[in-house]
C-alpha cells in the first residue's frame, strides 16, 4: 500500500481544487438537503446529530433507529463517508480508498474539513443531511452551535463509550451537547436507551 501525501503546507489550495472538481456533487447534495428539510418539516420529523469519539457507537445508533422506526427516519452515512469524494481528490486516490484509510491520518481530515467550512460552518452538516434525518460525526467546535442556531439539527447527542480512546479531532465535549447517552454495556442495553429517545419523540 503506497504512502499518501498528507502534507498540510498547501491544504487551502487542495480544498479549493477538491471543491472545484466536486462542484456538481456539492450543489446536488445541497439542493437535496433543502428538499429533504421540507419533507422533515411537513412530516414533523426530528433531526438527530450523534457525536462523540471514534467507535463510540454513533453509526450503530443511526442504523438501529432506521430499523426501529421502520424507515421513518433515514440515514445516509456518516460525515466522513459523505466528505470522502473531496478528500479522495486531494489525496489522488479512489473514494473507496480514502474512506477505508480515514483513520490513517485523522489530523489531515480534521484540517481539510475545518478549512472547507471556513466560509460556511454548516456546509458539511447540510451535505450529510441530503438523504438523511441523522447526522453522524460532527467534529468542529463551531459546528455544534451553528447547526443549533440554524435549526439544522433538533438534538445534539453525545455518545459516551468509556472503552474507546479520546479522539483529539473532536474539538468539543459532551458538555456542549444537549444530551449524553452512555454506551458502556451490551448492545441490547444501548438499544433500550435509544428506544427511550425515540419514544420521547413519539417515533415508536
Amino acid at each position: 500500500m503506497r504512502e499518501l501525501d498528507y502534507s498540510l503546507d498547501n491544504v487551502k489550495e487542495r480544498v479549493e481544487a477538491a471543491v472545484k472538481h466536486n462542484r456538481l456533487y456539492i450543489e446536488e447534495r445541497l439542493q437535496q438537503y433543502f428538499q429533504r428539510k421540507k419533507v422533515q418539516q411537513d412530516r414533523g420529523l426530528p433531526v438527530f446529530s450523534f457525536v462523540g469519539y471514534g467507535r463510540s457507537g454513533k453509526d450503530t445508533a443511526a442504523e438501529y433507529i432506521v430499523k426501529k422506526t421502520c424507515g421513518k427516519l433515514a440515514y445516509g452515512g456518516s460525515n466522513s463517508y459523505i466528505m470522502a469524494p473531496l478528500i479522495a481528490h486531494s489525496l489522488r486516490v479512489t473514494v473507496e480508498e480514502a474512506f477505508e484509510r480515514r483513520h490513517e491520518n485523522r489530523n489531515y481530515w480534521r484540517v481539510f474539513l475545518n478549512t472547507l467550512r471556513e466560509e460556511d460552518l454548516t456546509i458539511i452538516a447540510k451535505m450529510s443531511l441530503a438523504k438523511s434525518d441523522m447526522l453522524v460525526g460532527l467534529r468542529g467546535k463551531a459546528e455544534v452551535p451553528a447547526i443549533v442556531k440554524e435549526r439544522i439539527a433538533d438534538l445534539v447527542i453525545w455518545v459516551e463509550r468509556p472503552q474507546v480512546e479520546q479522539d483529539y479531532t473532536v474539538e468539543f465535549t459532551r458538555q456542549d451537547c444537549d444530551l449524553m447517552i452512555l454506551n458502556d454495556r451490551e448492545l441490547t442495553h444501548y438499544h433500550e436507551k435509544l428506544d427511550r429517545l425515540l419514544s420521547s419523540f413519539k417515533l415508536i
